[in-house]
């Protein structure tokens, strides 16, 4: 089994834990350890920093069909530096 194969419990293929909400994609750069899951799982959503490996995020609203590797991303974060967050709407 890969990392990309992996589903965080309760959800299945292609579902997201974001329903119809705005929300938005937080990195915690700092806390990152480096590890390359969320890239491996969404790429098209983050990158690593060349120099020292730490997450970059591409996009904070990723297509509704990317939102489901952001979960995946978010369960496989050791570091638990991703997370969604509501946009603020005031």
């Amino acid at each position: 089994m890969e990392l990309k194969d992996l589903q965080p419990a309760g959800l299945r293929e292609g579902e997201s834990s974001v329903g119809g909400n705005t929300m938005k994609v937080e990195i915690e750069p700092y806390s990152c350890v480096s590890s390359g899951n969320c890239l491996m799982v969404a790429p098209k959503v983050f990158d690593q920093d060349p120099e020292d490996g730490r997450v970059i995020l591409l996009t904070e609203e990723p297509a509704a069909e990317q939102r489901g590797n952001v979960d995946k991303a978010i369960f496989l974060c050791p570091a638990q530096a991703i997370a969604w967050a509501e946009e603020d709407q005031s």
